[in-house]
Formats: C-alpha cells, sequence, structure tokens
C-alpha cells in the first residue's frame, strides 16, 4: 500500500498529464511530434518533468502510475499501442488519466 503523499503525488501527474494532452493534442507513433502535439506517455513524461525533478522519484511514479493505467484499460494492449490507435482520441486518453487519479485518490 502506498501512502497518501505517494498517492496525491501520482493523481497529481495523472491529472496533469491529462491537461498537457488536452492543450497539446495527440501524436501518433512518437511520445511528441514536430507540432508539440504528445502521445500518451509522452504527456505523462512531460508531466513528470515538470512535477518531479527528482529522476529516481519520477521513475517511481511513473511505474505506479502505469500500473493503475493498465488496470483501467483493455486486457492485453499497452499504453503506447492504445494511444497510437486512430480510434483514440486525445479526450480518451485524458479521460483515462482523469480516472485514475479519481481512482488512485479513493482507493491508493
Amino acid at each position: 500500500m502506498n501512502s497518501p503523499e505517494t498517492n496525491q503525488a501520482v493523481a497529481a501527474i495523472a491529472r496533469r498529464a491529462a491537461e498537457v494532452i488536452q492543450q497539446r493534442g495527440k501524436a501518433y507513433n512518437e511520445y511528441q511530434d514536430s507540432l508539440g502535439r504528445v502521445c500518451a506517455v509522452g504527456a505523462l513524461r512531460v508531466a513528470l518533468k515538470e512535477l518531479v525533478p527528482d529522476q529516481l522519484k519520477a521513475r517511481q511514479y511513473e511505474s505506479l502510475l502505469r500500473r493503475h493505467l493498465h488496470q483501467a484499460m483493455p486486457p492485453h494492449i499497452s499504453l503506447t499501442k492504445w494511444s497510437d490507435q486512430r480510434t483514440i482520441t486525445e479526450e480518451d486518453i485524458a479521460k483515462l488519466f482523469l480516472r485514475t487519479a479519481d481512482q488512485v485518490e479513493v482507493d491508493g
């Protein structure tokens, strides 16, 4: 079980990742394209860089958040592959991040 502080940090990262993808738009098949658009993983990395200066802690938070994200996603697909599907919009990705943030805050 994670500490409340860890859960709050992970939820904040997920919420910021949702904002990033909504602001920048969605990239396909790369973390960030030449127009500044990002995929789900790109949005997550931008959020981590902005919110968590300590790289070791950032990796720990990313791992925790990815576990929570995968629980909310369709089975047998990675976050990257899911995000790169043409039918998945930036709104879908933002909703996944926001639902996950809510879940982390409630359940830990």
